[in-house]
């Protein structure tokens, strides 16, 4: 039988939250009926034999070992395309998304007629946890950032470049061959592709520090925002 969720966790050398996230997940989140669809993108750890050891155990478990191909939406769209769930969510694995924010999402898109809820880092009741000089300078680099998002491509967001969204499959399913499709931030890509934004909804979510595993932030990841902005801009 089909879920009605399928939580997507794309995985880069996480060999040590991918556990821990499976059981924040199953402790916090009140839908019964969900999957967990792990992607992980070549990692040289032991994330993979973590996702196989899950998968033998649990039958709500799912993955795809992706090869030579290190990149986060084509590992977000490689897990849509496995997933028969009505409903799609995307989070990281590093546990920076409290788990908790799942049932907020889940709500959110059943009960207020909107097609996509992601959570922001940066409304007035997002709660902020990371304390680190380098956690907060990101934070703020987001923040530059996002207003230039806002300002190049007309829109009117808190957090453009959220990691946690939930939308409906047919929508990505019915887009996909138009996204850009490279790098981090596939959440912006979909939202300026064609999504009816009058059915999108924000919502405050908790961001806690990394405690295991690298920031996936480089200068690598900064250009590809970048390269997304001007493409969104000028196609």
């Amino acid at each position: 039988m089909n879920k009605k969720i399928s939580i997507i966790i794309p995985c880069l050398n996480e060999e040590k939250n991918v556990r821990k996230i499976y059981i924040a997940i199953k402790k916090k989140f009140k839908e019964k009926s969900y999957e967990i669809i792990f992607v992980d993108d070549d990692s040289i750890d032991g994330t993979q034999k973590e996702i196989l050891k899950l998968t033998k155990k649990k039958n709500n478990v799912k993955y795809i070992f992706r090869k030579k191909d290190k990149d986060l939406s084509r590992s977000f769209i490689a897990g849509v395309n496995i997933s028969k769930s009505k409903y799609i969510i995307l989070m990281d694995c590093d546990l920076q998304h409290d788990p908790q924010i799942l049932n907020n999402l889940s709500y959110s898109v059943q009960n207020k007629n909107v097609q996509c809820v992601s959570g922001s880092r940066f409304m007035k009741k997002s709660i902020n946890n990371t304390k680190k000089i380098k956690y907060v300078f990101r934070l703020m680099l987001s923040k530059i950032l996002n207003h230039m998002i806002n300002f190049f491509l007309d829109m009117n967001l808190t957090d453009p470049l959220t990691g946690i969204f939930i939308v409906e499959r047919n929508l990505l399913l019915k887009n996909k061959k138009k996204f850009y499709l490279n790098g981090y931030k596939i959440f912006l890509d979909f939202y300026t592709t064609n999504l009816n934004r009058e059915r999108h909804h924000e919502i405050p979510i908790k961001l806690n520090e990394r405690i295991y595993g690298e920031s996936k932030l480089t200068f690598k990841t900064l250009l590809n925002i970048i390269k997304l902005i001007f493409f969104k801009k000028f196609n």
